[in-house]
């Protein structure tokens, strides 16, 4: 890049056999910025004409934890499903059982949290 040229990019670019050239590209500055508003400001125009409440630190969380055990107990189960050795599948369905638990306590967390 050359002195003064602050508001150029340069990128290397690959040409035919393995070779790299310089291409300069020229942008505004705040061009990515002003896009990256104009996005901001669509998403929240659209969540306030749908009519969407923001949700609550508590309930956001726990909807990930619900999310997150939805997932692993899903993970558990495929793992069962192709587990051969006897003892192996019966900690997979020790470890299913507790998850269980954890994701009834979650939903009971959840409901009241509503």
């Amino acid at each position: 890049m050359q002195r003064g040229l602050k508001s150029k990019a340069v990128r290397l670019v690959r040409a035919g056999m393995g070779k790299q050239t310089a291409r300069v590209e020229v942008m505004a500055r705040g061009w990515e910025s002003k896009s990256i508003e104009s996005q901001i400001e669509a998403l929240k125009a659209a969540e306030e004409a749908t009519g969407k409440e923001q949700l609550t630190v508590e309930v956001a969380a726990a909807l990930r934890r619900q999310e997150t055990l939805l997932l692993a107990r899903t993970h558990l189960q495929q793992q069962i499903d192709t587990a051969q050795h006897p003892r192996h599948r019966e900690m997979l369905q020790c470890a299913l059982a507790d998850l269980e638990k954890q994701l009834a306590h979650a939903t009971v967390v959840k409901n009241a949290a509503a």
